[in-house]
């Protein structure tokens, strides 16, 4: 029977090429989005986490939904021995932050100074790539500012001269505190470039009165374990301190990552309708032109379940040589990607979602086996579904039927 309908799946060579290409090009085009796909989510994922401050955030209760100048861990010292101890962790970064204004005589900008060591800070979120001029902290200063290009703008100022900050400390009352510019990065980012501001830890903390405290520590995990390092830490710390994942603190990205995949399938599965209705069209034609063949079939003792096994045949082998060379083209393509990627930043220049600026933004391919597999699968089904309607209409011919039909 399969020789059978591979010599009739060639009968119409024209037809059949233009079937399996269209099934095989669709199919190949599946798979690379998905890889493409794959690879820009965890782009976007570390990207977050970088912004963030952190795969996993140690906070003061309470910070995060204020992010107040009042609220910081006093006694960060059991908070950074569990980090320490704590298993999985990679790396951490302390940091202090304060909200404020920075004033010149030429103008004011609100801010947000990070005060960070900045060897820690590298490996979280290394500001320091980012620097257009000046030096990026270095610990030859004693009260250095590394401004955004926009608030440098703002405020109008270039490396050396002076910036008044004016915060309120931890105890609610208002100070003041002098910083010499000695850097400005540009991120690329008009939000973060407007209000970032960095110094050291002994800078910020003498400018507000906060020795001996933080406001957060970032940590670095891998991926996939971030809530396992979490989990671990609320059982070293308890409720004494917050302590959250980079998804937890920044839900907005999460859900654009979300929406973006949702759109991602709907457009396979309406790629893959039009595939679908194609074979439908492509088969039932098969069945119109070989009605007089399918009714001498039955005359000559072929079942109903024979004639429509015929044409289940014809699309089994249809779908596997449409989706071995779609899988082939597919494949060949994500290696491609994979290995060279393509470099949006030199087309775009840096890009920026959700406020998170993505850095080195070049598209690669990743094999998530599981979603692979799984659109394999639905290819093949949808594929295969195709020939159901046009193999029962062949299976319900008679030869009475198919003799009048040519009549």
């Amino acid at each position: 029977m399969f020789a059978v309908a591979w010599r009739n799946l060639w009968r119409n060579s024209t037809r059949s090429i233009v079937s399996i290409s269209a099934i095989a090009f669709s199919y190949a085009l599946f798979l690379v989005t998905m890889g493409i796909s794959d690879s820009s989510y965890t782009k976007m994922e570390d990207a977050a986490a970088d912004s963030a401050g952190g795969s996993v955030l140690i906070h003061a209760p309470g910070y995060w939904d204020s992010r107040m100048n009042d609220i910081v861990m006093t006694d960060p010292n059991p908070a950074l021995a569990a980090v320490k101890s704590t298993a999985g962790v990679e790396g951490s970064a302390r940091r202090v932050l304060i909200n404020g204004l920075l004033s010149t005589s030429s103008g004011n900008v609100a801010t947000l100074i990070q005060g960070v060591d900045p060897e820690e800070e590298k490996l979280v979120q290394n500001a320091g790539q980012y620097l257009k001029e000046g030096t990026f902290l270095t610990g030859d200063e004693e009260d250095p500012l590394v401004l955004g290009s926009g608030a440098a703008h703002e405020l109008n100022v270039k490396i050396g001269d002076r910036v008044v900050l004016t915060a309120t400390n931890p105890d609610g009352d208002m100070e003041r505190a002098l910083f010499h510019v000695t850097g400005i990065i540009h991120t690329g980012s008009r939000q973060l470039d407007d209000i970032a501001a960095y110094t050291s830890i002994p800078a910020a903390q003498k400018s507000i009165s906060m020795a001996g405290q933080l406001t957060q520590i970032g940590i670095v995990a891998p991926r996939d374990a971030r809530h396992v390092v979490k989990d671990r830490l609320v059982g070293a710390l308890g409720d004494k301190y917050e302590i959250m994942t980079w998804d937890e603190a920044m839900p907005e990205m999460v859900s654009l990552i979300e929406m973006d995949a949702a759109f991602a399938n709907i457009y396979g599965l309406v790629v893959f309708l039009v595939v679908v209705f194609a074979v439908l069209n492509t088969f039932m034609m098969i069945v119109m032109e070989r009605i007089r063949e399918f009714g001498l079939l039955s005359a000559i003792g072929l079942t109903p379940k024979q004639v429509a096994a015929l044409l289940v045949y014809e699309s089994l082998l249809m779908a596997l040589v449409a989706m071995t060379i779609g899988f082939a083209v597919g494949f060949g393509i994500h290696s491609y990607i994979h290995a060279y990627g393509i470099d949006l930043t030199a087309i775009y220049g840096d890009v920026e979602m959700g406020g998170v600026v993505m850095g080195d933004w070049r598209l690669r391919s990743e094999v998530n086996v599981s979603r692979w597999i799984g659109a394999t699968v639905g290819v093949f089904v949808l594929t295969m579904s195709a020939t159901i309607y046009p193999a029962y209409k062949a299976a319900k011919l008679t030869p009475a039927q198919a003799m009048r039909f040519f009549q």
